[in-house]
């Protein structure tokens, strides 16, 4: 709760240092072995989720719900759901409320049975419409459902931080604590301090227990709001005092509110807690300077008031971010990006459980070289080249971190910036240009697929363009998909522009033909135009002037279309994401690169969009076919992990399963590069092909992305198809 839990060592006359070292903060002792005692998971679990127009009144029904015997009563304010409705990560934890509310509070019951769990949610369900606190209400007793309400829940800490503004909602007040009972008039109160130093907060936190997490929006790069930081902790240190509860609930004293332990206990105690620190750590070696004799809450901060970044002129566009130092600012170290074997960020750390290779890592690299903590020249250095090396540019940080740091845009700005002062490598150059090449090779496409098998041709490859020996470099389609496609047209009026990234075109045509009967069989006419590559493999070396070159190109052409109407469409993400995410950032006050972008799409997302359901006649299947999908990671970004299950499951009888991995380790280009291999193997063998390994032999794998489908080929013995190719088979003729 605070301090050192004197009160707790010697009850019941027997002393129990357990009680003294838990909660210490590694200011007495270092816990080298412990051993817990754990409990049975609950059999059955529901939720009631109460929506409420504002903070008080949901306070006012966290009382009730404690009278049912919950097992969790959570509150959720208003920042934090206006923030998850906007993340394609995070919208599904509140996409079922049935209103527009301010707060929601979360009640969670378990029990035996569901019988059991139902009665107790029903009760406290018709206390709360009775007492008329609430807008709605929702039970939710599907699994999978309270998973993402709680999965919004954890998030709350980075999406309170999403808040665009140099004023951030900073932990410095966010965990006082009092009876559950007084928090309606206590928030009341707390929220009048908050305003009355002209600012407001962002509010979640543990309604059960009456601790709550507040946390006042503060620029802590400006001097006033650091002296308004300081005034807001000494008014709410007053206002816990008064109320007879606790600064420090649950994340403990630490530099921040160790400030105000001696206001809360008292000299005597405070005297206790000093010899007992000097007894246990008497050469104060053991954290120093935490919950007691702590330096001011205001001279170790991150930034400060003479923080200033080097202002960068930019060839992409950070305007929605606030710039480019913004961008990086976003990170507010919650580490998310360190987790492993869930999600897909940061492939990079899963690989090496290194903290430079996570995307926080980064972000405190390329911080230190903005704001002079470093040399200003360590932003074009070989050492900052080197820390962003590893990331794959998968873009899941941008979904999958909850402050939505966008460490693939991040880095294609830093690879510009780092050409312009060294060198750009030829094999750099060459994949990015990759189309360019493709071309070349479909002219003799025999030729290219047998001299790419000769070993002289891998030795040279490895030896001079570092590109590894022990990959295959893909083949060439005997014929291209734009000598293969026949157009036609029909009576319908909806257009679809397919947009033919360059491996479709030149690598696997059956997947464009397979997306041309589709798109057929949902009643759209098909056109296809003159068009450069969208410029994925350009942005991904940081070629962004060649890149916007391709882009103003193919703007032109597709406007033509878009503006009377058509949809884009196409088959390869990291394709797709270039028109929908890097054009309008390349063209920021072009309005036609938003038209473009938000009239782009995944082919499954069109399939499964509610409008065109049961327009694709499936053959009937008398046998079970069974699928497992790798999603591309431009892909979760863009359209979310879902489309592509949706889609195959529309196939009559069919067995569908998301293959439980993050990114598949070949990042295009990445997992080709020498350097590379070993961790783009890596990578793979995390979780992809370990799972590939295990499945039943009929079971087709489906992938989303070429990247996939070649990392796949090249590290298990299944042989991928395109989820379009599984799709367009299944069509009835």
């Amino acid at each position: 709760m605070g301090g050192y839990n004197l009160d707790e060592i010697n009850k019941g006359g027997d002393v129990d240092l357990t009680k003294l070292i838990v909660g210490s903060e590694g200011t007495l002792a270092t816990i080298i072995e412990a051993e817990l005692d754990l409990v049975e998971l609950p059999k059955n679990k529901g939720l009631l989720v109460i929506e409420f127009s504002d903070i008080i009144k949901s306070m006012e029904a966290s009382i009730y719900a404690l009278e049912f015997g919950p097992s969790a009563v959570e509150h959720i304010g208003e920042i934090i759901i206006n923030e998850a409705k906007k993340s394609s990560e995070f919208a599904s934890g509140v996409d079922y409320l049935k209103g527009d509310p301010t707060d929601i509070i979360v009640a969670e019951f378990y029990g035996e049975n569901e019988l059991e769990v139902k009665d107790k949610i029903e009760k406290l369900n018709s206390k709360i419409q009775n007492s008329k606190l609430a807008l709605s209400s929702t039970i939710v007793m599907d699994s999978i459902q309270q998973e993402k309400v709680w999965n919004m829940r954890k998030a709350g800490l980075g999406l309170v931080m999403k808040k665009p503004g140099e004023a951030k909602a900073i932990p410095f007040v966010e965990d006082t604590a009092v009876s559950p009972e007084k928090l309606p008039e206590y928030v009341r109160r707390f929220d009048e301090i908050v305003k009355s130093n002209g600012t407001t907060a962002g509010y979640y936190g543990h309604a059960s227990v009456g601790c709550l997490h507040i946390r006042p929006l503060i620029n802590l790069k400006s001097e006033a709001d650091i002296k308004k930081m300081v005034k807001i902790s000494s008014d709410i240190s007053d206002l816990v005092f008064e109320f007879g509860g606790a600064f420090s609930g649950e994340h403990g004293d630490g530099i921040v509110r160790g400030a105000w332990t001696k206001k809360m206990y008292g000299e005597k105690v405070y005297s206790a807690f000093k010899d007992l620190k000097k007894a246990f750590d008497p050469k104060n070696i053991l954290n120093p300077g935490k919950i007691i004799e702590t330096p001011p809450m205001d001279s170790n901060l991150r930034f400060g008031k003479n923080y200033k970044t080097e202002i960068t002129d930019t060839f992409l566009s950070f305007k929605k971010e606030g710039g480019f130092a913004q961008a990086v600012e976003m990170c507010n170290g919650q580490a998310a990006c360190k987790k492993i074997n869930s999600g897909y960020m940061c492939p990079s750390f899963m690989a090496t459980r290194d903290e430079v290779d996570s995307t926080r890592g980064r972000a405190n690299a390329l911080r230190a070289a903005l704001s002079g903590k470093l040399p200003i020249k360590e932003l074009n250095s070989k050492k900052l080249f080197n820390v962003l090396d590893l990331c794959l540019e998968c873009k899941t940080c941008r979904s999958e971190c909850p402050s939505g740091v966008d460490m693939a845009k991040i880095k294609y700005e830093f690879l510009h910036q780092y050409y312009k002062k060294n060198k750009i490598p030829i094999r750099s150059r060459l994949t990015g240009n990759i189309a360019i090449l493709n071309k070349i090779g479909s002219i003799f496409p025999s030729i290219f697929n047998l001299t790419r098998k000769l070993f002289i041709f891998k030795l040279f490859s490895d030896y001079l363009l570092k590109i590894d020996k022990r990959r295959n470099i893909p083949k060439i389609a005997s014929y291209s998909f734009e000598k293969l496609y026949k157009s036609d047209s029909n009576s319908s009026n909806r257009t679809a522009v397919f947009f033919h990234d360059t491996f479709t075109n030149y690598n696997h045509p059956e997947v464009g033909l397979s997306a041309i009967k589709i798109l057929k069989s949902l009643n759209y006419n098909v056109t296809l135009i003159d068009k450069k590559c969208c410029g994925r493999p350009l942005i991904s070396k940081g070629l962004l002037e060649s890149a916007k070159k391709n882009a103003k190109y193919n703007i032109d052409k597709l406007y033509e279309h878009v503006k009377e109407g058509a949809i884009v469409v196409g088959a390869e993400p990291s394709c797709i994401s270039a028109l929908k995410d890097e054009y309008p950032d390349m063209f920021p006050e072009d309005e036609r690169a938003d038209q473009i972008s938000n009239n782009t799409y995944l082919l499954q997302e069109i399939i499964t969009d509610p409008t065109n359901l049961n327009k694709i006649k499936f053959k009937d299947n008398p046998e079970k076919k069974s699928y497992a999908v790798q999603i591309h990671c431009h892909e979760k970004t863009i359209s979310g992990e879902n489309v592509s299950v949706d889609s195959l499951k529309l196939i009559p009888n069919s067995k569908v399963e998301k293959i439980p991995s993050g990114c598949c380790g070949m990042a295009g280009a990445f997992g080709y590069e020498k350097e590379h291999y070993d961790i783009s193997k890596r990578i793979a063998n995390d979780r992809l092909i370990p799972y590939l390994n295990n499945i039943e032999r009929n079971t087709q794998v489906a992938i989303t992305g070429v990247s996939c489908r070649h990392q796949i080929e090249d590290f298990s013995a299944h042989e991928p198809k395109h989820i379009l190719e599984i799709i367009a088979e299944n069509i009835a003729n």
